[in-house]
């Protein structure tokens, strides 16, 4: 069972609560039946393992614990990171700091060693964390800008500093990535084919999900409509349905899209995941000629992506989604909104990771601003 962290009113005040579910639709209906409206789910059961140290806390500090959490996603500081460290570790914090002082009262130098080990300890652990996360963050800037060279030195940095597996993994993944964006794509499945037992292990059908990513960047869009189906079919659920709606919007079957997402409750998607259920509704409604349901959903799009703007992490999603959003303006007459939107940083990012069907949009509607020619290279291999 997963805790899922919510937000909700009941009788007009708003509540910050905890449920044990095993998805964020069981969350959601045990939720709905203690009588709460307008509700906001903050994680998702899949990766309940993010947040198993809360358990040991009570609810009262996991709950404050969230509220941090939530803050943090929207802007990463320093001090965030370091409130958070102190309610996860306010028990060993506690117990060191009174094993000191009990020394120094007593005169006792072994309690006054074991307490300022304990401690010391405890606060090298948290700087080791936010250099780890601090470094993961720059290896996001620079890879959403096409900055692989620096990418691939951060990652091997931080491989040093790291020896978790699910760490090992993930950065990995990454370079894969960058490999079959440079035209390898067996050398790039083959990384990820090494890291298969350790993907299943967070989740079932996340291996599909990551070589989905693969043959999407080595431009081969069927064959990664095709991954993200069979890791739907291996985990199904909101998130691997609304990936596998994601693809298929963007380079697949936009009427399989269509049916995929309306099949999706919002109140299930936690608030990070928002961005991407509507855009994935708006590419839907302006391929299909829906310009009027288009632009609202890409409006609730914009709401819910403006909560993210100060994270590093969301950059190179959220330029990707401002780009559907610009062919449909410019479609519509508003091209100087448009123009608005695409920010210099904005733009870089998209002329990098912009799939065939948006790059050439793209160039066609605002050829000032974005190349005709794709970053990635078509893999023959």
């Amino acid at each position: 069972m997963a805790i899922i962290f919510f937000r909700a009113y009941k009788n007009g005040k708003e509540t910050l609560g905890e449920i044990e579910a095993t998805s964020n639709k069981e969350a959601l209906l045990k939720i709905k039946k203690q009588g709460y409206e307008n509700i906001e789910i903050f994680n998702d059961a899949n990766f309940s393992n993010t947040h198993d140290s809360l358990k040991t806390l009570d609810k009262k500090s996991r709950l404050e614990y969230i509220k941090l959490d939530q803050i943090n996603l929207r802007k990463p500081t320093l001090k965030n990171s370091f409130l958070r460290f102190l309610i996860s570790n306010k028990i060993d914090l506690t117990l060191s700091i009174f094993l000191l002082l009990l020394g120094v009262i007593l005169s006792i130098k072994t309690l006054i060693v074991i307490g300022a080990v304990w401690f010391i300890f405890r606060i090298g652990l948290w700087i080791y964390s936010y250099k780890t996360i601090s470094l993961y963050e720059q290896i996001n800037i620079e890879y959403a800008f096409g900055n692989y060279i620096k990418t691939l030195g951060l990652i091997n940095k931080l491989l040093k500093l790291s020896k978790l597996e699910k760490i090992e993994a993930d950065l990995n993944s990454k370079k894969a990535q960058i490999v079959a964006c440079k035209g390898h794509l067996n050398y790039a499945l083959d990384i990820i084919e090494e890291y298969k037992d350790i993907f299943e292990k967070q989740a079932p059908g996340m291996y599909h999900g990551k070589r989905a990513s693969i043959y999407y960047l080595a431009r081969d869009y069927q064959s990664s409509t095709q991954e993200a189906q069979e890791s739907y079919n291996k985990n199904p659920n909101y998130l691997t349905k609304m990936d596998l709606a994601l693809y298929n919007a963007k380079v697949g079957d936009i009427n399989y899209a269509k049916t995929l997402i309306e099949d999706i409750d919002i109140l299930e998607v936690p608030i990070y995941g928002k961005k991407f259920y509507y855009m994935i509704k708006g590419i839907i409604a302006h391929k299909l000629g829906d310009l009027e349901n288009a632009k609202k959903e890409f409006e609730e799009m914009m709401n819910a992506l403006n909560l993210f703007l100060e994270n590093p992490i969301f950059w190179g999603s959220i330029s990707i989604a401002i780009g559907y959003y610009a062919l449909l303006l410019h479609d519509i007459n508003e091209q100087e909104k448009a123009l608005e939107l695409l920010k210099e940083g904005t733009v870089k990012i998209l002329n990098v990771h912009a799939n065939d069907y948006l790059r050439d949009n793209l160039h066609q509607r605002y050829p000032q601003l974005f190349k005709k020619e794709p970053y990635c290279k078509k893999s023959t291999y």
